[in-house]
């Protein structure tokens, strides 16, 4: 399959595009915005193409059609839109010379991106963009403008119109101006017709009539610039009124001989929705059937040109309350075969909703009258949808793609099709902004990626799956709807061998397999993390518990209910693995079931229980720490010292002060905790702890001997905490005391450190 088709890029259509892209960005973002930035030096790059041949470019409009250069461009859906919202600004053309600057640019892609007020009078583009010293840019509006004096002036509108032939001079002066100003010759034609007396019909009629005269005029003096005279002409007949275009072609028709072929072969060259909108008109409107079938039978004279056109006609008879069947019953035609919808849908009928929903039923057709290459065709143009700028078209083509791979599947040898679909697809999902034409893809590519699984090819598949659900348009989703995805893929993965192949490698010792696997684990959500813990609780290698708990850490959110509930367990290694991960996750949602682990019999558990309910900032961690001072286990005291001293509250520090009262008095605390407290101390204390830190450092215990070297150092350290952070004089006066009187050396010295320190002499 190939890639959808793109235009040049440097072709006026690409300039349109990304004009059109840059002013879609400008209303989602600022101008500094970064997607709007890159969107801009795009424009500024094709445009800078364009202009290394000529000095400048000028897009005009024809009522729903683009123009460059007087050159009128395919009326794609794109084009025309771009047209429209123009012409409700009431722009007539753009011209852009050469040397445009990005500023000027972005000027230009701000007026064309401005919300349009309701009744508001329209403002003066030119003089807003001189304003802003725009000098390579210009907007012409909407408005009746004169002859400019030419001699075409007078011999079209005083002989062209009132049915005189013209002279050789005035036909020389009307081919020039043709040439020059098709819109010019339009307006005159138009004025006249809006002059003209009589019923609307009759008006028509005499529009049509001078249309005839004028084509006869210039071709008489100029028949060998005819291709020159075709498309301009073009122009001049879609710029007068719809009733004088019919009238126009019946009268070129029963003309006959040489001005009939022209104008038949003018037709040609005409935008399929003009042609379209005139047979439209007259097929419902027009009473007289024979005349009805000649018309038809001369706009659309072969089966290549009825089927190009029907889906086009289609809509417009629609409009007027006409069906095909009714068309193809007045021209004595039968329904298109599949292969003739076929060709006609591949050469480019312009893609709506309505046709992108036609798609899977006309594959089907095809497969059954065995056309596989019109099949990969149609499919190849139906992709191109997910390109198109309305919403609609890209929502019907996102909705229908799976019906249309199932369809694939079928068909012998598309398997190499297969693969390239996928990639396209994946590359449009990661790229689609809206929503809902996301979810669609989403899911195509989920199925694409269940499908692997079952072919053996689970590497494909989660990277496939991890590419869809990483993408910026994924986190836009609905909680509720992403959760409703992963639990439907949990289950689909579960009926597979796939989580048993993903819990093998991310128990391997090769760091590769390792991510590998806990990438395929994490697309599986809680039932991944439960999975892991059940691995866990088996595993008999501390390295590899290790890197299980490094695994499990890695989902997040996910992992919390999971974790909780193996809390329950009853292999105590296990659940203390789970309270250093929920401590490490710190989700305070954690924290009911680690309070419950504080009468847990291991105090290894104990004490991972306490850090993680200091770690996740639980509102009641100080509380469960002040308890934690009571057990029995040194460890848990020692952890539960280290989370008073974090916390940093006044209930800590009163515990903390508890303790080290507790040690200096009664030596009821052991050493390690004594010294954790001293150490929370030198962080947490405050002048009136001064006393109690003193009496550490000079209180006689049992046997007249005092308290240990290692705690009346962390006490001198204590002291000097405080004083840097209070400036307090009692804990300068104990250290200058435990400098000059304290029996251990490294004491003294600690002390009379701090002291210089202090006093700015160290």
């Amino acid at each position: 399959m190939t890639s959808p088709a793109s235009t040049s890029p440097s072709s006026p259509e690409e300039l349109v595009r990304t004009l059109n892209v840059a002013t879609r960005n400008l209303s989602m973002y600022s101008q500094e915005h970064p997607a709007f930035q890159k969107s801009l030096e795009r424009v500024e790059e094709v445009l800078g193409k364009i202009l290394e041949s000529r000095e400048r470019i000028r897009i005009q409009t024809a009522k729903e059609h683009l123009m460059v250069d007087g050159r009128l461009l395919p009326p794609t859906p794109l084009l025309r839109s771009f047209a429209s919202d123009l012409l409700k600004r009431g722009i007539q053309g753009i011209t852009l010379s050469r040397g445009a600057s990005s500023k000027e640019l972005a000027c230009l892609v701000e007026i064309l991106g401005r919300r349009l007020q309701e009744g508001a009078e329209l403002p003066s583009y030119d003089q807003e963009l001189r304003s802003q010293a725009v000098t390579h840019v210009r907007i012409q509006t909407v408005r009746p403008s004169s002859f400019e004096g030419v001699p075409l002036g007078e011999a079209l509108l005083g002989k062209v119109l009132s049915g005189e032939r013209a002279s050789k001079g005035d036909r020389d002066a009307l081919a020039e101006y043709l040439l020059r100003d098709p819109k010019g010759v339009g307006r005159a034609l138009s004025e006249g017709f809006s002059g003209a007396e009589g019923d609307p019909a009759e008006r028509a009629r005499w529009a049509a009539e001078r249309l005839l005269v004028l084509l006869e005029d210039l071709l008489e003096g100029h028949p060998e610039q005819w291709e020159g005279f075709r498309d301009k002409l073009a122009q001049v007949v879609l710029g007068v009124e719809l009733g004088a275009q019919v009238d126009f072609f019946h009268l070129a028709l029963e003309q006959g001989g040489a001005i009939s072929a022209w104008i038949k072969e003018m037709a040609q060259a005409m935008p399929p929705q003009a042609v379209a909108e005139i047979l439209a008109k007259d097929l419902t409107q027009n009473k007289e059937l024979p005349k009805k079938q000649k018309l038809a039978r001369y706009l659309l004279p072969d089966q290549a040109s009825r089927t190009k056109l029907l889906p086009e006609l289609e809509r417009k008879l629609a409009d007027y309350g006409l069906s095909k069947e009714e068309f193809l019953k007045i021209l004595e035609q039968e329904p298109l075969s599949p292969k003739e919808r076929a060709m006609l849908f591949i050469q480019g009928s312009p893609m709506t909703s309505q046709l992108a929903m036609e798609v899977p039923a006309l594959l089907r057709e095809l497969m059954e009258e065995g056309h596989k290459e019109d099949v990969l065709k149609v499919v190849n143009r139906f992709l191109n949808g997910l390109n198109h700028p309305e919403w609609e078209v890209r929502k019907a083509v996102a909705q229908g793609v799976g019906e249309v791979l199932a369809l694939l599947e079928e068909l012998p040898g598309s398997g190499r099709v297969k693969e390239q679909v996928g990639r396209f697809l994946l590359k449009k999902a990661l790229d689609e902004p809206d929503k809902e034409v996301f979810k669609s893809l989403l899911e195509v590519l989920e199925e694409q990626a269940l499908g692997l699984i079952s072919q053996g090819e689970s590497a494909k598949a989660v990277s496939l799956l991890q590419k869809v659900h990483s993408a910026a348009s994924m986190e836009a989703l609905e909680p509720a709807y992403r959760g409703a995805r992963k639990e439907y893929l949990s289950r689909r993965l579960l009926s597979s061998p796939f989580l048993e192949e993903a819990a093998a490698k991310i128990r391997s010792d090769l760091e590769k397999d390792f991510q590998e696997g806990l990438t395929a684990m994490r697309l599986m959500g809680e039932e991944g993390a439960r999975r892991i813990i059940e691995l866990l609780g088996e595993e008999k290698q501390l390295g590899k518990r290790f890197r299980l708990m490094r695994a499990l850490k890695e989902f997040g959110e996910e992992a919390l209910e999971p974790a909780r509930k193996g809390l329950l367990d009853s292999r105590w290694y296990l659940v203390r693995n789970l309270a250093m991960v929920l401590g490490e996750l710190k989700d305070t949602r954690a924290g009911a079931p680690l309070m419950g682990l504080m009468g847990h019999p291991d105090p290894r558990v104990r004490r991972e229980a306490i850090w993680a309910l200091g770690s996740i900032g639980y509102p009641k961690a100080a509380e469960a720490a002040v308890q934690a001072m009571e057990d029995d286990d040194e460890g848990v005291r020692l952890k539960a010292v280290e989370v008073l001293r974090n916390l940093g509250s006044r209930e800590a520090l009163e515990r903390i002060r508890s303790v080290l009262s507790k040690g200096a008095g009664r030596g009821g605390a052991d050493t390690q905790v004594r010294l954790k407290a001293l150490r929370a101390m030198a962080e947490l204390g405050q002048e009136e702890d001064v006393g109690l830190i003193q009496e550490l450092i000079s209180r006689k215990r049992f046997f007249l001997r005092v308290e240990s070297e290692e705690v009346r150092k962390e006490a001198v350290l204590a002291l000097a905490g405080i004083h840097r952070r209070t400036g307090s004089a009692r804990a300068l006066k104990s250290l200058e005391e435990a400098a000059g009187s304290d029996p251990s050396p490294l004491v003294r010295g600690t002390a009379k450190r701090a002291v210089e320190q202090i006093n700015g002499s160290g």
